[in-house]
């Protein structure tokens, strides 16, 4: 059966709430209650969302039907999506994001709780260290050189599965200057080369941290993204595969 839906009155705040509440099933006098609102108003809009299938009563109980909590999630997705771009936006919009695909972009809400992180250029951050130090896995994408991470890395894969992407260029200068740490870490770790890459980022089970280019084409060295939490790890676990996938392993250097 299909509707005429004003999705104007749909999309408020209000039923947004209410459609929330009734993700256990409550009364109309519950509901008026914890929404503050009148009974009047709740009964107005409980109506309208039974009259869509969002909200179905059963006695005096309403409770919230499998297609309103398909929409339920979706805003609640559209709604972190708009806090983080609303957090980030400034350091969003003035670095290159062409690295990151388009279908991740779509899920960067995930990285809720992120903050920009300023950092002397080129210095080992505590905060990078904290999201590796205690990980039980790390992977990680690189196309800078830094003289310190090789060591690091080969110490933190006697612990932990490490696996990381570099850039061709910079694996020739890892290969070059520190080959003796580059044979004792694949003995333990896996590492893979790819190119054109543009960006950097650490993840492991603590969280994610993401340096990325400006939109002149130029690291930026003195601010990077973090974000501890378990659907940032996912996502950066997922960026970490799709790069991955256009990778090539190194089995002897």
């Amino acid at each position: 059966m299909s509707h005429d839906v004003n999705y104007r009155k749909l999309f408020t705040p209000a039923k947004y709430r209410l459609i929330r509440e009734l993700q256990t099933p409550k009364r109309l006098a519950e509901l008026s209650r914890q929404l503050k609102i009148s009974k009047q108003a709740v009964h107005a809009h409980l109506q309208e969302l039974i009259r869509i299938g969002f909200v179905k009563k059963s006695g005096n109980m309403f409770f919230i039907t499998k297609t309103g909590k398909i929409f339920l999630d979706k805003v609640r997705e559209v709604t972190e999506l708009t806090s983080v771009l609303t957090n980030l936006g400034e350091f969003l919009n003035t670095h290159d994001l062409t690295p990151i695909p388009h279908e991740m972009l779509l899920k960067i809400g995930d990285l809720q709780n992120a903050k920009v992180a300023v950092r002397k250029p080129y210095e080992i951050d505590e905060r990078f260290l904290s999201i590796i130090s205690d990980s039980k896995w790390v992977l990680g994408l690189s196309t800078v050189y830094h003289p310190e991470y090789p060591s690091i890395f080969c110490k933190l894969s006697t612990k932990a599965n490490v696996c990381l992407i570099l850039q061709k260029d910079i694996y020739e200068k890892v290969r070059k200057r520190n080959y003796d740490e580059l044979v004792d870490y694949l003995r333990r770790g896996e590492m893979y080369i790819c190119e054109g890459a543009n960006l950097n980022f650490i993840v492991s089970e603590s969280g994610l941290i993401m340096g990325l280019y400006t939109n002149d084409g130029i690291y930026d060295s003195s601010s990077f993204l973090i974000c501890r939490s378990k659907s940032a790890s996912e996502w950066g676990a997922k960026l970490f595969r799709y790069y991955l996938k256009k990778s090539q392993k190194i089995f002897n250097p």
